[in-house]
Order: structure tokens, then sequence, then C-alpha cells
């Protein structure tokens, strides 16, 4: 059988970068029987060096949300004649004719449109509405010609039954995994001088659903007490990022938050030994993978209450209210200065983070791939 892959989103610092590197990585220590064709664009061409002969590199160098995907890359994708196509991600090619996997990870595309990145960021209100009706659309036609959809929580699940109208039958929740090449061990890199201690850590994009500008009016209500408690934010520099920095001079705190934008992974490894905590106070997520990651590496999560994450973390993190910045600014004071709190929270989130494994996505995802070949 031959299985593609749509990788053009390979090592882009996004969380579906990361999914698929590790899909890849997990497929070639456990298919020995199948043939991948592995799409890929010039930037992350060379990124991508195949372990086994089976897996294929080919280019396809078309942008995603471009006309170029919709129009060429179906062409492309047949020339190869492929058994079973897998996006992982809900940009496929409409025109594209023949069977086909689509992983959803979340619907804050239609939660929170205000976070369509490309849309969101155009100048124009025309252009965004355009924009952002073509993302609809080919969601919904995405899901409903796939031959079978795979998502990564059961929360997502139940908003793509709702939201989109699926059977419950055509979707898979196949959980993802924290990366299992970091340790919290690791000598590899150095922590920045400039980052100041205690201090707790967000790794991410800035999107509005994201709430960053609730973590910094909880920082802002802890700027009042004697404590000195330190921000640092990870994440691409981008047009949310801007407006996120701009907010942080605004409220005094510059002193006390820290963007140090996209950060290689050895000095990520470093972040998440030394922080106090991981926080994420997003009002909508679909996995959460920095929280598992951060678990990882042995360090306490603070997350939002009443969204995927309980599902997936149980009792191994804190659950704050993400539209009370009271209730994130007391939590992190709490955590911070409680010792005891701290390590009992580390060895239950190093407990949960050991369920998950990227051999077990893995293995779950090639038995989909058999099934609708």
């Amino acid at each position: 059988m031959i299985i593609g892959i749509d990788a053009r989103m390979f090592q882009e610092g996004l969380g579906i970068g990361r999914y698929i590197e590790q899909l890849l990585k997990h497929l070639e220590r456990i298919d020995t029987q199948n043939e991948y064709r592995v799409f890929l664009r010039k930037k992350n061409f060379d990124a991508y060096q195949p372990a086994h002969a089976r897996f294929k590199k080919i280019c396809a160098n078309y942008q995603w949300y471009s006309l170029g995907e919709q129009i060429f890359f179906p062409f492309l994708l047949m020339w190869h004649g492929i058994d079973c196509m897998h996006f992982p991600h809900f940009n496929v090619p409409i025109l594209y004719p023949r069977k086909y996997i689509v992983t959803i990870h979340d619907l804050i595309l239609l939660k929170f449109p205000q976070s369509a990145s490309s849309a969101a960021t155009s100048r124009h209100a025309f252009v965004h509405r355009i924009k952002y009706a073509a993302y609809r659309c080919i969601l919904h036609i995405a899901s409903r010609r796939a031959a079978h959809i795979i998502t990564v929580s059961e929360y997502v699940k139940k908003d793509i039954i709702s939201y989109l109208g699926i059977s419950g039958e055509k979707i898979s929740v196949i959980h993802e995994a924290a990366d299992d090449t970091h340790t919290c061990a690791s000598d590899k890199g150095i922590l920045p001088a400039s980052v100041k201690k205690p201090y707790i850590l967000y790794t991410g994009n800035a999107y509005p659903h994201k709430n960053i500008e609730g973590l910094l009016q909880a920082f802002h209500i802890l700027a009042s007490y004697a404590d000195s408690i330190f921000l640092v934010l990870c994440g691409q520099e981008d047009f949310f990022f801007r407006r996120i920095r701009a907010r942080i001079c605004e409220l005094g705190l510059d002193q006390t938050v820290q963007h140090m934008g996209f950060v290689s992974e050895d000095t990520l490894c470093q972040l998440y030994r030394h922080a106090s905590a991981c926080i994420m106070p997003s009002f909508e997520e679909g996995f959460g993978l920095p929280a598992l990651e951060a678990l990882v590496h042995g360090l306490p999560v603070i997350v939002s209450e009443g969204i995927c994450f309980e599902e997936l973390l149980a009792d191994a993190a804190w659950y704050v209210n993400p539209t009370d910045p009271s209730a994130i600014a007391h939590a992190i004071r709490t955590l911070v200065c409680d010792a005891d709190l701290l390590a009992r929270m580390r060895e239950k989130g190093y407990a949960r983070a050991t369920r998950y494994s990227w051999d077990s996505t893995a293995q779950k995802t090639l038995s989909l791939y058999e099934k609708n070949s």
C-alpha cells in the first residue's frame, strides 16, 4: 500500500508541525510493510530525512490556504498513485477525488474566528471575511468527504459532531503525546542570562483564544504583592505577539514579562527545566500539547477549566477560570510560594504524562490507514 502524508507544515513552529514530525518518526519505527510519499515544501524539504527507503520525499511547494494548494496540489497527489492520503490539518485540496483521512485538531476556527491567523491579520475587513468564508467552506467539505476523521480528544470529537454534523462513527480519537526526545535532566543548551527567576513559562502562539491578555492582567495584579514573579513568553514573532508586546508596555510590565520569540529546542528544554510552572490560560484548546510536554519535564501546569484539559490531565494540573485574572494570579502565587505543593504536582504530572505515547499514536493511525485504503 502507498500512503501519502501532507507534511508541508513539518517543523513550522506550530503544534501541527510537531504532530507531523512525531507521527513520521514513529511510523518509520513501527511500519515495515507499507510505502510512504511525504509531501514537503522547499523550505522544509531538507529538514526531514527519512530513516527508511520506503519513505520518499516529494516537493509540494504550495503554501497552505492558497490557490496553489487547492488547484495544483491534487494533480501532484494523483500522479503518485496514493492508496490512502493523510491530511494532518483540515486544509484539504477539495478537488482531490481519492480516499483520504483528515486530522482535525480543534474547531477554534469556528468558535473563535478572531484567531483565524491569516484572515485576522488582513488589513481590510472585506478580505478577512472572504478568507474566513473560504476556511469554513474547506473545513465543512473536507470533513464530509473524508473516509475517516482523526481528532485528538473526546472534547473535540463532541465539537465535530455538534458543529459539523458528522457521525461519531466516522471519528476516531487518537491522543497525541509529549516529545520523547526531551527530558528534564537534559544538559543541552543554556538558560538565557536575561531570564529572571522565579518565572512562569508560556510557550505557544498569541492568538486571541490563548488569552495572553488575561495572563498579563494576572501579572499586573501580582505586581501589587511584595513577591517578584516573572513571566517568560516563547512564541514566533507575528501580528499577535507584536500586539501583546505593546500591551506589556501599557501595563508597565516590561521588567516583569519577557517575550523571547522563537527559541531552539535546547533552549526551550532549559526554560522548562528552570521554570516554576507552565501556564495555558486558554479559552479554547483541542489538546494542549505544551502542557503535556511540561509534565514530561517535571514541570507543574496551570490550565483552564471547562475545556480539554480535564479529560487529558485529570488531577495532575491546577485548574483556573480563564476569565478571572485574579484566580490566575492566585494560582501562580500559591504554586511559586509552596514548595511542598510544587513537589506533589511535579510527581503527579510526570506520572500522568507517561500515559501518552507517540508509538501508540502512530500504531492507531496506521490501523486507520489500513482500514481506509
